[in-house]
């Protein structure tokens, strides 16, 4: 009788471990989910980031865009008012001959 109990006991045991290790599995699979969901997380943020330094590139490229257009403006108008200016002269000196 007494070894039938120290069995008994000992697979009452053997139970208990075994339910201790499914619990240890249990709670390792839980944290392994939760860093898997905080990876996620952060590969998240990274590519709003990424997003959001692409679209500051694309922001200053427009602008630097605007500002080349307005340069060129610029030019455009100094080489206007030179061509004029040039035209004039030519019309004074064209009418300076004339004259002697």
């Amino acid at each position: 009788m007494e070894e039938m109990e120290e069995m008994e006991e000992m697979e009452v045991m053997e139970v208990m471990e075994v339910m201790e290790v499914m619990e240890v599995m249990e709670v390792m699979e839980e944290m392994e989910e939760m860093e898997e969901m905080e990876v996620l997380e952060e590969m998240e943020v990274m590519e709003e980031m990424e997003v959001m330094e692409v679209m500051k590139v694309m922001e200053v490229m427009e602008v630097m865009e605007v500002m080349e257009v307005m340069e060129v403006m610029e030019v455009m108008e100094v080489l206007k008012v030179m061509t004029e200016h040039a035209g004039s002269l030519v019309h004074a000196h064209a009418g300076e001959e004339k004259g002697r």
